[in-house]
């Protein structure tokens, strides 16, 4: 048998044997598809008439046990018909079962080829339609790693900004904090300069003052010029209690020290 004709019966979906294949192909001499499968089914009812004959000849007097399917009304009709021959009944009806079978069989073999040219056709279908989920689902999977490879991007992109503005902010940041604190040395080494200009005005002031001090009268009157009257009055107060104390208790240590505060 040709084997490609095999292959294009078996695509069919018929309900075929391997065996009757090869044998229809061999005995149609490989002339088509269309002829094997008609040869199939003209034998299959051939064997189905031969027998049903040998079942109603093998059983003539009991009708309801042969495997036709005949009405009782049928075979009522038919042995009326032949004068209750049963012989020429059951070869009426034998004949009559024959023609409706044939007819059922074309009518069988057209239904499925029809069938099988539809489950063709709907496996083609199947075939396309997943064909075109494959590539559907293909190009949604690119566009998908297409989409993360830019989110990726994009988010490199992102937290590499943040780490420059970061860097540029820390850098501000060390800046500021080093002009802060020169401006606060030099504040300081400002205030160190202004200190020690007027501890040197406060000494060229003192030095002066005590070299126009020629006695006690001097002094007095330099402390009320300088600090004036009541703060004057307050010192000398305290100079006097000191004094006095010291006079008095010569030996006490308590009043040999002078508290500044």
């Amino acid at each position: 048998a040709n084997p490609t004709l095999v292959n294009q019966m078996l695509d069919l979906g018929l309900p075929f044997e391997m065996e009757q294949i090869t044998e229809a192909l061999i005995a149609t001499n490989n002339s088509s598809v269309e002829r094997a499968v008609e040869y199939i089914f003209t034998k299959s009812t051939s064997s189905q008439d031969v027998e049903l004959r040998e079942a109603v000849t093998a059983l003539k007097d009991l009708i309801a046990g042969m495997e036709m399917q005949i009405s009782d009304k049928s075979i009522e009709n038919a042995l009326t018909k032949h004068q209750n021959n049963r012989d020429a009944a059951l070869t009426s009806l034998v004949q009559d079962y024959n023609k409706h079978a044939t007819y059922d069989a074309q009518a069988i073999k057209s239904k499925l080829l029809e069938e099988a040219k539809t489950r063709k056709l709907k496996q083609k279908e199947e075939e396309e339609r997943r064909h075109q989920q494959i590539e559907d689902d293909k190009k949604k999977y690119e566009k998908e790693q297409a989409e993360r490879a830019r989110k990726a991007k994009e988010h490199q992109r992102f937290v590499a900004e943040n780490r420059k503005k970061i860097k540029q902010a820390k850098k501000i940041k060390h800046k500021d904090k080093q002009t802060r604190l020169l401006q606060w040395h030099q504040r300081h080494d400002q205030y160190d300069k202004e200190d020690a200009i007027e501890f040197d005005e406060i000494q060229k002031n003192r030095t002066r003052a005590e070299n126009k001090i020629k006695n006690p009268t001097d002094a007095i009157h330099i402390l009320f010029n300088r600090y004036g009257e009541d703060r004057a009055r307050s010192t000398l107060s305290l100079l006097v209690k000191i004094i006095t104390n010291l006079l008095k208790y010569p030996n006490d240590a308590k009043y040999r020290k002078i508290n500044l505060e």
